[in-house]
């Protein structure tokens, strides 16, 4: 049997879909398993193993329907079937143009022709058990006992840093509305270090490095700060945040990833809503926020200067939930 498996287009909605990859293992045990993914963080499915070849597709060379029917003539084979994670009319295109006997996704972006099993999104699930749900047909139990974990070698140089703690923090999110001010940030650093026997481990992508540096150049001291923005790749940086004791971040795919690699991890959310996409084991989870009557919006940009659902939250909080979680080490 072949399979072919159209992933999402997020880092954090990736490592949520490892709960499905593992489950579609399980179900169709010797199936042969294809990937297609975008191209910029296609390098986390190198943690997933076992799939017979990955195809990296690239939205801004294939933006359009015949961009999509040319991509999809470089991977025909035979397919038996065909899971859309994203809820896109694209992604729905795209299976219907690999020739994928079965189709499977859910209903929605008048797409549901392209499909041959179509759901109707469950309400009240985590996204986890979302995408776990298209494999409801193959397995009665399917929502049970699902795992989101991914392992890596932990980074040599960081174990071997004479600190107590290494606490790896991620200040950056692809959406302002997830984007805690700098001075902030800087602050909450700050009594970090003051109060802890630790190293500060920053972590980002190119397009962060710019922000990052601004928030090292207000820290009063910054001789216990390692700086990996725009240094790693997604394999790098997995090995590096092993290594650590603890996660401090934004919402984003890196506190997602953090998680799934069995670290502590401190989230603070405000856009957002954990209730459908917070880091899944919960067990090494800490998520600090407050309620607002406009939170959660699920908005990328903050009708507000500055997302004040983040601002608003006392940095003592942050700082204690930070400690507390250190302690159990």
């Amino acid at each position: 049997m072949k399979i072919l498996i159209r992933f999402p287009n997020w880092l954090g909605d990736i490592i949520m879909s490892k709960g499905f990859f593992d489950k579609l293992r399980k179900i169709f045990k010797g199936a042969k398993l294809y990937s297609i993914v975008k191209e910029e963080i296609s390098e986390v499915l190198m943690l997933f193993d076992n799939f017979e070849r990955i195809y990296k597709f690239s939205k801004v060379k294939y933006n359009s329907a015949i961009g999509i029917y040319e991509f999809s003539k470089l991977i025909k084979d035979n397919y038996d079937l065909f899971f859309s994670l994203p809820d896109s009319f694209s992604s729905a295109l795209l299976g219907f143009f690999s020739g994928a006997r079965e189709r499977i996704g859910y209903s929605g972006q008048l797409r549901d022709f392209l499909l041959t099993r179509v759901y109707k999104k469950p309400k009240n699930l985590h996204r986890v058990e979302e995408y776990c749900f298209l494999l409801k047909d193959f397995d009665s139990e399917v929502l049970s006992n699902i795992k989101v974990n991914l392992d890596i070698e932990p980074s040599r140089e960081l174990l071997n840093i004479n600190a107590r703690y290494k606490i790896a923090v991620n200040i950056n999110s692809e959406a302002q509305s997830r984007r805690m001010s700098i001075s902030k940030w800087a602050r909450i650093i700050e009594r970090i270090l003051k109060e802890t026997d630790s190293y500060i481990i920053l972590t980002g992508s190119k397009k962060d490095i710019n922000r990052v540096n601004w928030l090292i150049e207000t820290l009063e001291d910054n001789k216990r700060i390692l700086n990996f923005t725009g240094k790693t790749n997604l394999i790098t940086l997995s090995s590096i945040i092993k290594s650590c004791n603890l996660m401090l971040s934004a919402d984003s795919g890196p506190a997602h990833l953090a998680n799934a690699l069995g670290i502590k991890t401190v989230v603070l959310f405000g856009a957002g809503d954990e209730r459908n996409t917070a880091p899944y084991n919960k067990e090494i989870l800490r998520i600090v926020r407050i309620n607002l009557d406009c939170s959660p919006c699920l908005k990328n940009t903050c009708k507000y200067k500055v997302p004040i659902c983040l601002e608003n939250i006392e940095e003592e909080t942050i700082v204690n939930a930070v400690f507390k979680f250190l302690e159990k080490d």
